[in-house]
C-alpha cells in the first residue's frame, strides 16, 4: 500500500524536480548582462561588434584613432533582458535596464559622416541598449517565473491529501502549469524572432561594417526551459486526469456499496 502511494506520487516528484531546474534557469537568464562577472556578462541575447573582415574596418580604426580611442574598434556590446554590457581591452562594464544611458555615455559612437555641423554616428552600445530597452521585454518571462513558483506550491499542496483543498490544489496545479507553458512558448518564439531580426538586419543595414551573434548560452537555457515546461504541463495534465478517474471510481464504489447495504 505504501509503495503504491509512493509510486502514484512519482509524477509530482518529477514535476518538482523540473520546476526547480526551470526556476534556476529562468533566474540565471534574467541575471545575464547585469554584472561584469564573466558568469553573467557571457549570458546575453545578442552581441554586436565591428566586423574586422569588413572593408570599412580600417576606416573605423582610423576614426577612433583620431580621438585616441583605437581600442574601441574592438568593442563588443551585449544585450540581456535586464541589462547590457560592453567589453573592450579585456575590461567589461555592465549596467541595469533602468540605467542604460550610463553605458552609452561611457563609450563614444563611431562618427561615420561629417558635413559641417551635421554628422551621423554608428554606436554598438546604442544598438545593444535599444535591443534591451525597446525590443525585448521581461514581463512575460517574469510572469512565467511567478507561475512556476505557484505550480511548485500547488504540487506540494496536492501531495499531502490530508490538507484541506488538496484536490483543488491539484486542479490549480494543472491549469497554472498550462498557463506557464503558454507564456514561456510566447517568450521562446519572441526570443527566436527578435534575435534573428536583430542580427540579420543590423549586418545588412550596416553594409557588413557590424557583425552580430546570438548568445549561445542563453539560447540553450531558453530552449531547455521550454522543454521542461512542456514536460511539466504534460505530467500535470496526466496526473490530474488520473486523480480524477481514481476519485470517480472511489465514489462509484462507495455508491455501489451503499446501494448494496440498502438492498
Amino acid at each position: 500500500m505504501f509503495c503504491a502511494g509512493v509510486i502514484s506520487k512519482l509524477p509530482r516528484f518529477f514535476i518538482l524536480v523540473f520546476l526547480v531546474i526551470n526556476i534556476f534557469l529562468a533566474t540565471f537568464i534574467f541575471m545575464g548582462c547585469i554584472n561584469k562577472s564573466a558568469s553573467f556578462s557571457n549570458v546575453y541575447l545578442v552581441e554586436y561588434s565591428y566586423n574586422q573582415d569588413s572593408v570599412f574596418f580600417d576606416a573605423i580604426k582610423s576614426s577612433f584613432k583620431q580621438s585616441n580611442a583605437t581600442d574601441l574598434a574592438y568593442l563588443k556590446a551585449r544585450s540581456g533582458f535586464f541589462g547590457a554590457c560592453a567589453t573592450v581591452s579585456n575590461a567589461t562594464e555592465c549596467v541595469s535596464r533602468g540605467n542604460l544611458t550610463a553605458l552609452e555615455d561611457m563609450f563614444p559612437s563611431l562618427s561615420i559622416t561629417q558635413s559641417g555641423t551635421n554628422s551621423s554616428a554608428l554606436g554598438l552600445i546604442q544598438l545593444a541598449t535599444q535591443f534591451t530597452g525597446d525590443i525585448v521585454h521581461p514581463s512575460l518571462p517574469v510572469v512565467t517565473l511567478v507561475l512556476d513558483v505557484l505550480v511548485f506550491v500547488f504540487v506540494l499542496w496536492s501531495i499531502f491529501a490530508f490538507i484541506p483543498g488538496a484536490t483543488q490544489a491539484g486542479i490549480m496545479m494543472m491549469w497554472t502549469s498550462i498557463c506557464a507553458f503558454l507564456t514561456w512558448s510566447v517568450c521562446t518564439i519572441w526570443f527566436h524572432v527578435s534575435t534573428l531580426v536583430g542580427t540579420i538586419f543590423i549586418e545588412s543595414s550596416s553594409a557588413g561594417a557590424v557583425t552580430s551573434a546570438v548568445g549561445g548560452r542563453i539560447k540553450g537555457m531558453i530552449w531547455t526551459t521550454f522543454t521542461f515546461q512542456l514536460l511539466i504541463g504534460l505530467l500535470a495534465v496526466w496526473t490530474t486526469h488520473k486523480s480524477s478517474i481514481q476519485k470517480a471510481k472511489k465514489e462509484a464504489d462507495y455508491e455501489a456499496r451503499a446501494y448494496a447495504v440498502k438492498a
